[in-house]
């Protein structure tokens, strides 16, 4: 009876806010939506021809055995904005899953790790200290692979990659689940498959981030 009367209670007041505010002509918070963009598995952009790593950095082979390299869609999304702090040098040897790129998102840096063993052939120098918007535009290295035939073994592309790019964004919904300070920045429709809002990362805490780049950008 006593938890009734608690719970009565409890609408009694909500409903009174309600009504207080709508007096005002003002909306209550939990009806407000969102205004911050979100993402969900059905808007990742996907190029034809990509293959990307179990990092998510993302590789584009060019006709003359070159690959461009860059950070895919998913992870550009739950950063939200990324600003390109470092990058490997021109001439650099690499082996694959060494560090090739940092970029600052929500005042911490991630770092992005090269799909091949090669050796870099160019590097994008103009986008260090920028703020990258279109992740599949804008390529940090140029790289020229030297296992070609063993690496890319390793990477997804065509059919395996959409399925693969679902089940990390799954994983990401779940990842966020359990270290969100604030629950809403995973969309109202989350249980049903629905939305992320962009830049979720942001918002978690230092440990959290630490482990958000072990399971989702090291390999």
């Amino acid at each position: 009876m006593v938890a009734v009367f608690v719970v009565i209670t409890f609408i009694v007041f909500i409903l009174a806010d309600i009504f207080i505010l709508k007096a005002q002509k003002k909306k209550h918070p939990a009806f407000e939506p969102s205004s911050s963009p979100v993402f969900n598995k059905r808007t990742l952009v996907l190029p034809q021809g990509i293959f990307i790593s179990p990092g998510h950095t993302w590789a584009l082979v060019n006709k003359d055995g070159t690959a461009d390299i860059g950070i895919d869609d998913m992870i550009f999304k739950a950063l939200g904005k990324i600003s390109i702090s470092d990058i490997a040098g021109q001439g650099d040897l690499v082996k694959k899953g060494d560090v090739i790129l940092k970029g600052i998102a929500g005042g911490k840096s991630f770092s992005f790790r090269s799909p091949f063993n090669g050796i870099i052939q160019k590097v994008n120098s103009d986008l260090i200290g920028k703020e990258v918007s279109d992740p599949y535009s804008n390529w940090t290295v140029q790289l020229k692979p030297s296992r070609y035939n063993e690496d890319v073994k390793d990477l997804k592309t065509g059919p395996k990659l959409v399925d693969w790019l679902n089940h990390e964004f799954n994983r990401f919904k779940e990842f966020l689940n359990a270290n969100l300070m604030k629950p809403e920045l995973v969309g109202h429709t989350m249980l049903d498959g629905g939305n992320i809002v962009e830049g979720a990362v942001a918002q978690i805490d230092m440990d959290a981030q630490n482990k958000f780049e072990q399971e989702f950008l090291t390999f």
